[in-house]
Parts: structure tokens; C-alpha cells; sequence
């Protein structure tokens, strides 16, 4: 699965056996088990949840550096070209990555109905800020 990096280069997320097992051993976290895999980087408790984005983001890196071109991709590299919305595309792509690895039909349209939800809810989101009068907003603030 794809994402952009800020300044437009793109990464592939390889999720397979191979690197399942560099996870489980680097990081603990069971890709194979995709319930136990999402509550690891739940972003939910407000207090892991810079912890969580960390190991997502540390287990992609294992996950982009196996399917980079000559293998040759740097961990500085990787998270120098990660802001807000790479992380976002990041995210979106490992939860692609895993409902394909996942061999539970179950799991597959779990993780299919959470992305849509995920899509519906920003873009409501992003419609109500739209439509919001901000000098409103901050006349009610003072």
C-alpha cells in the first residue's frame, strides 16, 4: 500500500510473513492478530497515544524499508519526510496493508467498515469546520 511523504516521495507498506516477524520480535506487536495489532496503536487513550503513533511509525519503517528499491531506504530519511499529512496517508495505508494480510474474512470487513467510517467521519468533520463563521468563534471566546 501507498503513501506520500511531505515532499511527494512515495513509500510502499509490505505487509507479509517476513516482516510480520521483524515486528513481532522488534516490537512485540502480532500483525497476525489484528485485533491485539490495532490496540497497540490505538490513538484512543490520550496518554499512549503518542507512544502508539511512535511504534506505527517505527513499525512501518520495517515495513517501507523491505520494499524499498536496493533495500536502501534510512530510518532519518524516513522520518524526515513525515508531517501531519503523510502520517494521516501512513495510516491509511498500514490499515489497507493489514486488512489484505489478514487471512480472517472477518477481520478483512472489520477493517474495511473502520476505513469508511475513518473517511466518513473526517469528512464530516471537515465540512462542519468549513461552514463554521471563526470570527464568531472568537467573539464567543473573549
Amino acid at each position: 500500500m501507498l503513501f506520500t511523504g511531505k515532499d511527494g516521495e512515495k513509500y510502499s507498506l509490505c505487509m507479509n510473513i517476513g516482516n510480520a516477524r521483524k515486528v513481532l520480535k522488534q516490537y512485540k506487536v502480532d500483525l497476525m492478530n489484528v485485533e491485539e495489532t490495532l490496540k497497540s496503536i490505538s490513538l484512543d487513550d490520550e496518554k499512549k497515544r503518542k507512544d502508539n503513533t511512535m511504534l506505527l511509525l517505527d513499525i512501518c519503517f520495517i515495513l517501507a524499508q523491505s520494499n524499498a528499491p536496493h533495500k536502501e531506504l534510512s530510518e532519518d530519511d524516513f522520518f524526515e519526510s513525515l508531517n501531519g499529512d503523510a502520517i494521516h496517508d501512513l495510516s491509511i495505508a498500514f490499515l489497507e496493508a493489514l486488512q489484505d494480510f489478514t487471512p480472517s474474512p472477518a477481520m478483512k470487513m472489520i477493517l474495511k467498515k473502520s476505513r469508511a467510517m475513518i473517511e466518513t467521519t473526517e469528512k464530516d468533520l471537515v465540512e462542519k469546520v468549513e461552514a463554521m463563521d471563526f470570527l464568531e468563534v472568537l467573539k464567543a471566546g473573549n
